[in-house]
């Protein structure tokens, strides 16, 4: 069930009309954005190119924490996309052993 299910349609535009909740999406949306004393999550992060988690990833500003999430096991088949080269594998192992990043895989 998606968040807006969850907390309800009403309870959904209240805190997003107070600006404690923001859906973004992860086109050029993005772009110009910084996450400031935010809380991001990221979803189907599995689809993501290495590019587009860096656009993420450099958003992220003072007092912010970021939660990427994606199934390496769901990756979508695409045109310009090699099997096993998803951007969220290739960050985890070359941010899973530096101060201020925790990888966890669910097995």
């Amino acid at each position: 069930m998606s968040l807006v299910g969850r907390l309800g349609d009403d309870a959904w535009k209240q805190l997003e009309q107070k600006g404690v909740l923001q859906l973004v999406g992860m086109g050029d949306e993005i772009g110009g954005l910084t996450f400031e004393d935010s809380f991001v999550i990221a979803d189907e992060m599995q689809n993501a190119t290495q590019g587009k988690i860096k656009r993420l990833m450099e958003r992220q500003g003072e007092g912010t924490k970021m939660v990427l999430i994606g199934d390496p096991g769901q990756e979508a088949e695409r045109a310009n996309y090699v099997a096993g080269a998803s951007g969220l594998e290739k960050w985890a192992e070359e941010l899973g052993s530096e101060d201020g990043y925790v990888v966890v895989r669910f097995t």
